[in-house]
Parts: C-alpha cells; structure tokens; sequence
C-alpha cells in the first residue's frame, strides 16, 4: 500500500520522493525495474484507498506513485551505456551472452583460430592485440629491411622509409623496371632479382635522382665545365671526345690531317709531314708563317704613323703660310716699313748733326707702326 498509516506522516497529504529503482530482472531485451514513492491521507476518509486519497489530498487522479522502467544487464564484464552493452573481445550481443567465434571474423589484420572459450588471433606482422587491431611503433620491435629505417608516425603507427630499389611494407619487395624507377631519362636494366640505371652525364645516383653540376667536376682528362645545375656542357682535349670528355680519340678515327697516326694511352698523336704542324697535323706553317709578324711590329707601326701625322702638319703649315704670304698678309714689307726706317735714319742725322741747332723743329717723332694698321 503506497498510502503510509497517520501516526508515520508529519502532515496529512504529504507526498514523499521516490524511492531507489528495483534490480533488473527478466531475459535480456525485455528486462525492467520499477520503483515507488508514498503518501500520507487521513485514516478518517472512507474507503481509504488510493482514489479517494487522491480526491482528499485534491491531486489528478492520475497521479503515480508507482513507475517501471526498462532495464539492461550487461554479462561477461561488458559495460552499459545508454541501455547498450559494449562487449569484449571475446563476446557479442545485446547483454554480451554470446561468445565470439572465428566465423565472426575477429581478427582485423591476422589469421584466426577457434578456442573452447572463443578464439585466438596471430597478428600480422607491424601489428598487436587480441583481435591485431593496433599498429605497432618502431619500439615494439619493427625491422625494415635492405636498409630501410623505421619512423614513428603516431597514427597509424610505424612507417618504414625504403631505399630507392625496394617497396612495402618492411622495405621487403624489390623493385624492378617494370617499376619504371630511373628518373631523368635514366635507362633501366633489370639485374637479377633487382634493376640498374644507366644515367644521362648529368645526373647520377641509383635512380638518377641527383642533378650535377660543375662544382661536381663532372669532366674528365682535363675537360673544361660550362653550364647551370643539370645542364652543364664539357669542353675536351683535343685526344679526348664524348660528353664528359671520356672517350679516347684513337687513330681508327683518323685524326691526323697531314702526318702519321700512333695510338696511346692518352690519345693519339700525329707525326706531321714537314710542312704542316699542330695535334692534328692541320696548320700551314708556310701560310703561318706569312701572317706572322714580330713582336716589335706594333711598335714600327705607331712610329711610322707618327712621323706621318708630323709631316702632314708641317706641309699643312708651310701651304697656309704661302697662302698668307701670295694674299699679302705676312711676308713682304710694305709703305709702313719703309716710312718707318726713313724716319729713324733722318732722326739718327739730326742727332748727329745738331751741335749748333738752326732752328727749333724736330724731326717727325719716330712711331713705331704694326703690320695690322693702313
């Protein structure tokens, strides 16, 4: 009975809290618990059941003082959450009853086996746990190999970074030309159970992935290098061809223009005829020796052209001092001159001639006159 007797309730019509849930009973997916809370009514209303207690008290007459849920218990160590089981590894189902078996398919990255209790997992290599669902770290363990090193990534785990001649996982699948592996026009050849690049002069390393340079000193038997970074251009010898000046020119290719051939280790070499000189007997030396000219050439050359350049100026000076002298401007004296010397011979006798002075007149004064006055 919900409704408590007077001598146990502090007023009349007083409600209580409900009280604790029930346990869980019945089979799973139809399991429940109720609960229950009580009242207190006076023992004077009659009949004295929940209906009239209800109207007393002036409550709806639906008003519960009783209340049943559904529940969920979760068996073999599963847990609930929001009426839903999470099971282990090992069990299955809404309350975890049911035990796991290998034709569940269990293991993620492993093969299985069945167990009388439930199954058992052998986990793939770089991977762990009852049901090999966590990636291993390079620390549990992991081996990359042909020189392969493992990094930790955190999620998904390890990450093994190979060499430029092998793949996979662990670094364990080696690559072949069908890979197409050579880089920068590199060729490929296949060798055994693997591949060799054959690259272009100016790259090199397994799959030509390295660009060189002339600070690399790319040229050989003293080629000289020109060119930017994977583009360089190799100047030879002349006993040496090819691109990185690696080739010997031998006396098969007929060198020698105008002499005699004779291979040697270092290239060939000419004996030229008498009149021909250079490494491949192919220079003149009649014809050489025509545009040759000393060493004290220039200098004969800038004396002569300086003595020219002087005489031109003195005949130029001479033609315009003739022209001067046939226009009258320089050169013969003229009626100035003359008055000028008359003058001072007549001065010259007075002077001489004045010791008893008969009379006071002077000669004319002597002026000197320029040539530039008329």
């Amino acid at each position: 009975m919900s409704i408590l007797p007077r001598n146990v309730c502090p007023t009349d019509c007083h409600v209580f809290d409900w009280l604790s849930w029930s346990v869980c009973v019945g089979n799973c997916g139809s399991q429940s618990q109720y609960r229950e809370r009580h009242m207190c009514c006076d023992d004077e209303v009659r009949p004295h059941n929940l209906e009239n207690s209800l109207k007393h008290c002036y409550l709806d007459s639906d008003f519960e003082l009783n209340d049943t849920q559904n529940c969920r218990i979760c068996e073999n160590g599963g847990t609930l959450h929001r009426l839903s089981c999470s099971c282990d590894v090992h069990h299955q189902g809404d309350c975890c009853l049911d035990v796991v078996k290998c034709s569940d398919n269990p293991c993620k990255h492993g093969t299985c086996q069945d167990t009388s209790s439930s199954f058992v997992c052998t986990c793939d290599p770089g991977y762990k746990g009852v049901d090999c669902d966590t990636r291993k770290a390079c620390s549990d363990g992991i081996s990359c190999q042909h020189g392969g090193s493992c990094r930790d990534t955190g999620s998904p785990g390890f990450q093994c970074h190979c060499t430029r001649k092998y793949n996979g996982e662990f670094c364990e699948n080696a690559l072949t030309c069908h890979d197409a592996p050579c880089l920068n026009g590199g060729i490929c050849t296949d060798v055994g159970g693997s591949f060799q690049c054959k690259c272009p002069y100016t790259h090199t390393g397994d799959v030509c992935e390295t660009a060189l340079s002339c600070s690399d000193t790319p040229c050989q038997n003293l080629g000289t290098c020109s060119g930017p970074l994977g583009n360089f251009h190799c100047n030879c010898p002349p006993t040496y061809k090819g691109d990185i000046c690696d080739t010997v020119i031998t006396c098969a290719s007929q060198p020698c223009q105008h002499g005699t051939c004779t291979d040697s280790p270092t290239g060939f070499k000419c004996a030229c005829e008498s009149s021909y000189t250079g490494v491949q007997c192919d220079t003149d030396i009649d014809q050489a020796n025509e545009l040759l000219l000393p060493e004290w050439f220039p200098y004969l050359e800038y004396t002569l052209l300086s003595m020219v350049s002087l005489v031109g100026v003195m005949a130029m000076g001479c033609f315009f001092l003739k022209c001067c002298q046939a226009f009258g401007v320089i050169g013969k004296k003229d009626d100035d001159d003359e008055d000028h010397e008359n003058q001072y011979e007549d001065y010259k006798r007075y002077k001489r001639d004045s010791i008893v002075p008969l009379d006071d007149r002077k000669p004319p004064s002597f002026k000197i006159h320029t040539g530039l006055e008329f």
